[in-house]
């Protein structure tokens, strides 16, 4: 699921700013980024991923922004003159041309000192930040999930209907396929009695095979769990969610094979294409 979070943490001499982004993954996929001063610190933030989240591509990064200026960053002077010095003398001693731009001072390790350079990140405490940022982005998961779940609500709803629709014409369908039954074995008979029994035993074949009724109470009673689960707070309910929404798309299509009417079966067709959304969907809920 997606969300962003933003916490910032003081730390008395420095501000650490913690921001974590959350995109769609069916596992759990955690990205770091640090400070070279906190890199030692990488492992510590993706256990508090890991104890915060079970879905997701996380993304967490962290920055830290001095309260007050320090003679550790910015430009170093003295580290610039320096080497441009030794650059000069060793072009000299060596007779070769010098040529030094500012830009390539720049360049050099140590001239430019990034913000926070100056701070001493071993008594930083960055915990604080991390969990009030991960906090931040739970907050911002959870309203997009009561979204998405109102979304399924809707549409779990209308595979029920649809359902619905489906078995109460089954009585009809069955009628409709005997009947044209009946006028075949009559055709192929040309004017010799029709076997009233023996049409009477396919009758009872045909409904058994056209019988929906097992599909649709197995259809409902998953729905009805659906909405249960969409309604819990049980860890890892996305994936038990996804398991329903795999045995309602099993019934849907045992349900479909056994339709023969246009009307019927582009209605099956409907209700699968909305089961299919969910299951694409619910792939990333937690």
């Amino acid at each position: 699921m997606t969300g962003f979070g933003r916490h910032v943490s003081d730390g008395g001499t420095a501000r650490i700013v913690c921001e974590a982004r959350s995109l769609n993954s069916r596992g759990l996929q955690v990205i770091v980024r640090l400070p070279e001063p906190l890199s030692s610190r990488e492992e510590a933030v993706r256990e508090l991923v890991r104890g915060s989240f079970a879905r997701g591509r996380i993304e967490v990064s962290l920055s830290i922004e001095e309260t007050s200026p320090s003679a550790g960053s910015g430009v170093d002077s003295g580290r610039a003159g320096a080497l441009c010095l030794a650059g000069a003398e060793l072009a000299e001693r060596l007779g070769i041309p010098f040529s030094m731009t500012v830009a390539d001072l720049m360049r050099m390790p140590g001239v430019i000192n990034p913000p926070g350079a100056g701070i001493d990140s071993s008594g930083l405490d960055i915990e604080p930040a991390v969990r009030g940022c991960l906090e931040d982005l739970r907050r911002s998961r959870a309203a997009e999930g009561e979204v998405l779940a109102a979304s399924f609500a809707e549409r779990l709803g209308r595979v029920r209907r649809i359902a619905g629709e489906i078995q109460a014409g089954a009585a009809g369908r069955v009628a409709e396929r005997f009947r044209r039954l009946r006028e075949r074995v009559v055709q192929l008979l040309e004017g010799s009695p029709v076997d009233e029994a023996r049409l009477a035993q396919e009758l009872a074949v045909l409904a058994d095979r056209l019988d929906t009724s097992e599909e649709y109470e197995r259809l409902n009673s998953h729905v009805d769990n659906c909405l249960s689960m969409l309604a819990s707070s049980e860890p890892d309910s996305g994936r038990r969610l996804s398991f329903l929404l795999q045995e309602l798309q099993r019934e849907a299509n045992t349900l479909g094979s056994k339709l023969d009417d246009p009307a019927a079966v582009m209605s099956a067709i409907e209700m699968k294409n909305e089961l299919a959304s969910m299951r694409e969907q619910v792939a990333n809920v937690e």
